[in-house]
């Protein structure tokens, strides 16, 4: 059977669609890592005294704008922001870590894998359309610091628990997830990094959020999370809203 012109190209458009989409956000992507300014905040700049107050364990959330992705995680990204628990002001988070000489980073578990970025270079270069820090208040002891960074260190460059089929399963309402991954695994990380520092339990408990259970609605909802050592998250602080 011969296919018309029409037909072909009616064939052809969802290819055609999808190769157009990847090439924008190439673009987008492109121009975002190659900033005018470079990768650190001007000094004496809002955001240069906003990162010198960063401390190790401060959360950071970010609305993460699905159509700036790559098709396949554009559609995870999608399908996670129609899941009723999931749904908020917020679609994506990380935590701080401040290393032994000061410098300030940005780890977070994306669909690619788990990262840890500079924070100057991750905001700059971020195509969310808002951010917004929320500080820990707690007294870090050393070792608080040094359990942080082991963890950050074990957990850097490994793969992602990000899943579509997971996704996929809280969308439809089946919740089908494995046993011993995070339901929500850029939340479950925080969790993780928290449980190393002592300030959640290592058994999960009906008072505290654990590390299998927690999404990101717990993180943006801040203010109920219960913390030990009398720790607590402050006022959250915008960072970018455009």
């Amino acid at each position: 059977m011969k296919w018309s012109l029409s037909a072909k190209a009616l064939a052809a458009l969802p290819f055609a669609t999808v190769a157009g989409w990847t090439g924008m956000v190439m673009y987008k992507r492109e121009s975002a890592n190659h900033p005018p300014r470079g990768f650190t905040f001007n000094t004496g700049s809002m955001d240069d005294i906003m990162s010198d107050t960063l401390q190790t364990g401060d959360i950071v959330l970010f609305r993460r704008n699905c159509a700036f992705m790559q098709p396949a995680d554009a559609l995870s990204c999608f399908l996670a922001d129609h899941v009723p628990s999931w749904q908020g002001p917020y679609n994506h988070c990380g935590f701080i870590y401040v290393n032994h000489i000061g410098d300030k980073f940005v780890v977070e578990e994306t669909y690619s894998g788990v990262k840890c970025r500079p924070y100057s270079a991750r905001i700059i270069t971020s195509l969310s359309t808002d951010i917004v820090v929320v500080p820990l208040r707690v007294k870090r002891t050393p070792e608080m610091q040094n359990s942080v960074r082991d963890f950050v260190e074990e957990n850097v460059g490994r793969s992602s628990r990000f899943s579509f089929k997971t996704v996929l399963g809280h969308f439809a309402s089946t919740g089908a997830t494995a046993t011993n991954a995070p339901m929500y695994p850029a939340a479950g990380l925080i969790a993780e990094a928290y449980v190393r520092m002592g300030l959640l339990p290592i058994e999960p408990t009906d008072q505290y959020i654990s590390p299998t259970s927690c999404t990101i609605k717990d993180w943006t909802n801040y203010s109920r999370v219960k913390l030990l050592h009398d720790a607590h998250l402050d006022r959250k602080v915008p960072i970018r809203l455009l």
